[in-house]
């Protein structure tokens, strides 16, 4: 029997991942008051922690009519932590290792994301009035 993801548990990880990421980008803020630079390489994160947490919370309603907005934030936030990763001058294998998790983690996102996506966009057409198996059968024939 395989574990298949629902809209709720979808949500539990973009919440989880939201609230890390948020805690993780504020202390690298804190701890890099001092460099503009540095700073200025956090914010994003920041930005797709919160981004991650309104996914979170609103995943029912975003996932049939704006799956491409929530998947084109996910390729991003996996594109900022690729040029992170190339940015750090002293990446060894455990930031290797953490950046192939979180690629590995969106990509399985994504995944979900678009199998939901079309689950409820064909349950959603099924309880449209009119969308019977036998709809075609009273159509005329020409």
């Amino acid at each position: 029997m395989r574990m298949r993801e629902t809209p709720r548990s979808l949500s539990i990880y973009f919440v989880i991942i939201g609230l890390l990421g948020l805690i993780s980008n504020l202390g690298g803020m804190f701890q890099f008051k001092g460099d503009l630079v540095l700073v200025l390489l956090v914010l994003p994160g920041i930005g797709f922690s919160v981004a991650f947490l309104y996914f979170g919370f609103r995943l029912r309603s975003l996932l049939p009519a704006s799956t491409q907005w929530v998947i084109r934030v996910l390729v991003a936030s996996a594109i900022y932590w690729i040029i992170l990763f190339l940015l750090t001058p002293f990446a060894g294998i455990a930031e290797a290792v953490q950046l192939v998790i979180g690629l590995l983690i969106i990509f399985y996102l994504i995944r979900n994301i678009r199998r939901l996506s079309t689950e409820m966009a064909v349950q959603t057409r099924a309880a449209e009035p009119g969308a019977s198996a036998d709809a075609g059968a009273n159509r005329p024939h020409g």
